[in-house]
């Protein structure tokens, strides 16, 4: 079982810069997977090396120094309310779709750590982390999907709303506008 009280150190502070940076350009159904590839990409570079990001099925990171597997899951107001209040349950955070798939399936975490991100804004920035034994007690099957809300009193904070301070000059990131330039070099080349 991972000792969640060695996670690696992330530079929370500036990954949640980053998210405040993007805002809500990567809100829409069609950029969700471009949001997370970001978010977890700047996870392991905010770590300095000791989370790799890897983005396999069931983990995004390695944690370098064991050889651990951790998977993050971000999501708006998930940890905190928007007016900075803790909850007293996650919100409910999807773990895996099983698109109706097998009624019968059981839910089998791929990680060791669970990696809980809020990015619903400067009052309710945080992370928080739960070992599989504690999502395994909470797990739900729906009909597409299993979900886990977890007792925030079951989880190790690693950072709170309290401790973000916002850059002095934002940066305006227009990951869009960057994206559709790439598109177009590419197509160029043909």
């Amino acid at each position: 079982m991972f000792d969640v009280t060695k996670y690696p150190e992330v530079e929370y502070n500036r990954f949640f810069n980053l998210v405040e940076s993007l805002g809500r350009q990567l809100n829409e159904r069609k950029n969700r997977f471009d949001k997370s590839d970001v978010l977890e990409c700047a996870t392991g570079w905010f770590s300095n090396g000791k989370l790799e990001w890897v983005d396999r099925i069931g983990h995004d990171h390695i944690v370098a120094f064991s050889g651990a597997k951790s998977e993050q899951k971000t999501q708006q107001n998930v940890l905190y309310t928007s007016k900075g209040r803790l909850k007293k349950t996650t919100g409910a955070i999807r773990l895996l779709n099983t698109l109706g798939d097998d009624e019968n399936r059981t839910y089998e975490s791929k990680y060791d750590v669970l990696q809980i991100v809020d990015t619903g804004g400067p009052l309710s920035f945080s992370v928080a982390l739960a070992t599989p034994e504690v999502v395994q007690k909470y797990v739900k099957k729906t009909k597409d999907c299993f979900t886990v809300q977890i007792p925030t009193d079951e989880l190790v904070f690693l950072f709170r709303p309290e401790n973000y301070s916002p850059r002095q000059v934002p940066v305006i990131a227009n990951y869009l506008e960057e994206k559709r330039a790439a598109q177009m070099r590419l197509i160029e080349q043909f």
